[in-house]
């Protein structure tokens, strides 16, 4: 029994081996072959145009509603989810296993 397992193992990875793919090379279009590469700049080059994120009061309104949302739902969340008599239902019936 143990043979036939080890067979099986064995022979279902290389079954998935056979399996017709999708063409990706028919996927890039022609003028996407013919481009040029990119041009790669060093990383000083990169990061002197990098500018902060600019926080406006539109966007702080916007973010201290959501974490008025966010902590409205943990709130309920931290409630009780099932009510104190089928709590005391259900501990009953597990006493009695």
């Amino acid at each position: 029994m143990q043979l036939r397992q080890i067979m099986i193992a064995l022979l279902l990875p290389a079954m998935g081996a056979c399996a017709q793919f999708p063409s990706v090379d028919a996927s890039v279009s022609d003028r996407a072959r013919q481009a040029d590469f990119p041009t790669l700049l060093p990383m000083d080059q990169l990061t002197q145009y990098n500018t902060p994120p600019q926080i406006d009061d539109a966007l702080v309104g916007s973010l201290e509603a959501r974490v008025a949302n966010l902590r409205a739902r943990a709130a309920r969340l931290r409630g009780q989810v099932i009510s104190q008599q089928t709590r005391q239902y259900l501990q009953d019936g597990a006493a009695r296993l």
